[in-house]
């Protein structure tokens, strides 16, 4: 600056941003991940219940269009419900699971062939082949 002039008053100019990153010691890092899983692990013996939700879901939605006896699909609707409420929960038992879709699958061939009951019939193969 030259002598005798001022700085001109004006705005203030913010600080640059600055960026601070964490790094995390390999231990701490460990720990992190370790924590994180356990958080977020659900012990279902590897087992996706999401098929037999959808299974069970599917089969409530189509039992009244199998044209089944009342008593046949109120039992259907049953093991649907059973299906849904073991794979919901929140350990899962893939033994259960294999018990209730492999009932679904057995009630449904036993019923009238229709293209919803066979629908039914491959996505309680596609969950129990999950299981293996």
């Amino acid at each position: 600056m030259r002598a005798g002039r001022r700085k001109r008053a004006g705005p203030r100019q913010p600080a640059p941003l600055r960026h601070h990153v964490q790094h995390l010691s390999a231990e701490r890092q460990g720990r992190h991940h370790r924590r994180a899983a356990e958080l977020t692990q659900n012990n279902t013996d590897g087992v996706d219940p999401t098929l037999f939700v959808q299974l069970a879901g599917y089969v409530g939605q189509v039992s009244p269009i199998l044209s089944l006896p009342d008593e046949d699909r109120a039992e259907l609707e049953r093991v649907a419900q059973d299906l849904h409420t073991e794979a919901s929960s929140d350990n899962p038992e893939p033994g259960r699971l294999r018990q209730f879709a492999t009932q679904l699958k057995d009630k449904l061939l036993e019923g009238a062939i229709t293209m919803a009951a066979t629908q039914g019939i491959q996505m309680a193969e596609q969950a129990l082949a999950a299981l293996m």
